[in-house]
C-alpha cells in the first residue's frame, strides 16, 4: 500500500511497515535520509515515519464462546500498553508492546451474541486497528423434549414432538436429532432451526409410548399417551336369540370399537319393544352385556345406543312347556236315551 502516482512512501495501513529483516539491511538511511531502522525495517525504499497500529494476525477467526483467541500486531508506540476490546466487552485484555513495536495477546471469547464481533486494539497514541471474529454456536450441551399434545386419540393420532438444543452458554445449536419410539411411527431424523427440531408422531393404536431424541452424546425422552377414538361401530347379539316363556332370559351383548377397530369403554343405553331389560351397562374390553327377560311369548326388538351409534337385535319368546290341564263336561249329566 503505497501512496501511489509514482510515490513509494508507505501508508499507515501498509503491511510493508516493520515487515523486513534488520539483519539484511546494508544502509543506515532511507532515500529521504531518515534512519533506515526505527523498530523493524520496512519493506521498500522509504521508512514509514508516522504513528500506526496494525493487527497482523488473528487466530482463529471464528469459534464458540470459550474459544481462545490470539491477536498479534505491530505499532509505533513501543514499550507501552495496548488495550484490546472484544465486541461488547471493553478492555477484555491488555498487553505490553515490545521495543520493536510488536505485541501479542491471548484471551477467551466471553458470552456474547452469536455472529460478527469486532476486535479493536488501541495504543496510548490513540491509534486503533480492528479485526473481525465470528462467534459461532458451540457443541450441543442440553436437549429438552416436549410433545404437543401429550395425549392424543387414535382417530387423529398425531402429536408434534419438539427438541430444543443449546450449547453450554444457552445459545441455540444447529444439529441433527435422531428419533426413535417405543411404538407408533416417527421420522428418523430432523434438523434444528433456531435450536428447535420438530417431528410428527403418529399412532392409531392406544397405549403409552416413549419418544427418544438423540444428538451427539445427548439423549432425552418424552411420553405420548394414545387414547382410543370415539365409538364408530356397534354390533348387537342375543344369546340365545330364541327363548321360551318358562325361563324367559337372554344375554344381550353390544361390541363397540373406534374407527380403527380399537375397543371402546363407554355406556350403552338399552330399550326393548317388550319384556324387561336394564337401562344401561358399561363396556369391558369393548363389550357391554345385559340380561333380557320376558314371560310373554312374542318377538321383541332390543336396541342398544351409545353416543350417536345405534344397533338392534331380535329376541323370540316362545310359549313354555305344558304346565296345567283342566277338563270340563258339557253337560255333565245325560240320560240313557
Amino acid at each position: 500500500q503505497f501512496i501511489g502516482g509514482g510515490d513509494y512512501h508507505l501508508q499507515s495501513t501498509s503491511p510493508c511497515i516493520d515487515a523486513g529483516s534488520n539483519s539484511a539491511c546494508p544502509v543506515t538511511k532511507d532515500l529521504d535520509g531518515n534512519p533506515r531502522i526505527l523498530r523493524i525495517i520496512d519493506i521498500g525504499p522509504y521508512e514509514f515515519q508516522g504513528d500506526f497500529l496494525q493487527i497482523r494476525l488473528l487466530t482463529p477467526t471464528e469459534g464458540p464462546v470459550g474459544q481462545i483467541i490470539t491477536v498479534q500486531g505491530n505499532t509505533s508506540a513501543t514499550n507501552t500498553t495496548i488495550t484490546i476490546d472484544f465486541g461488547a466487552k471493553e478492555t477484555i485484555t491488555t498487553t505490553l508492546i515490545s521495543a520493536l513495536g510488536t505485541f501479542s495477546a491471548t484471551f477467551i471469547v466471553d458470552n456474547q451474541p452469536l455472529g460478527t464481533t469486532v476486535i479493536t486494539t488501541t495504543n496510548i497514541l490513540g491509534n486503533f486497528a480492528t479485526a473481525i471474529f465470528v462467534i459461532t454456536e458451540g457443541q450441543p450441551a442440553t436437549i429438552t423434549l416436549s410433545a404437543n399434545p401429550s395425549t392424543i386419540d387414535a382417530d387423529s393420532g398425531t402429536s408434534t414432538i419438539s427438541a430444543y438444543i443449546t450449547d453450554k452458554d444457552g445459545n441455540p445449536a444447529t444439529t441433527t436429532v435422531y428419533w426413535t419410539t417405543s411404538g407408533g411411527n416417527i421420522p428418523a431424523t430432523s434438523t434444528t432451526i433456531n435450536g428447535t427440531a420438530t417431528t410428527i408422531f403418529t399412532s392409531l393404536t392406544p397405549g403409552t409410548y416413549i419418544i427418544t431424541g438423540t444428538t451427539n452424546t445427548l439423549i432425552a425422552t418424552t411420553t405420548i399417551t394414545v387414547a382410543v377414538g370415539q365409538p364408530a361401530t356397534i354390533t348387537l347379539s342375543a344369546n340365545p336369540s330364541t327363548i321360551d316363556a318358562d325361563s324367559g332370559t337372554s344375554t344381550i351383548s353390544a361390541y363397540i370399537t373406534d374407527k380403527n377397530g380399537n375397543t371402546i369403554t363407554t355406556t350403552v343405553y338399552w330399550t326393548t319393544s317388550g319384556g324387561d331389560i336394564p337401562a344401561t351397562s358399561t363396556t369391558i374390553n369393548g363389550t357391554a352385556t345385559v340380561i333380557f327377560t320376558s314371560v310373554t311369548p312374542g318377538t321383541y326388538i332390543i336396541t342398544g345406543t351409545t353416543n350417536t351409534l345405534l344397533a338392534t337385535t331380535t329376541i323370540t319368546v316362545a310359549t313354555g312347556q305344558p304346565a296345567t290341564i283342566t277338563l270340563s263336561a258339557n253337560p255333565s249329566t245325560i240320560d240313557a236315551d
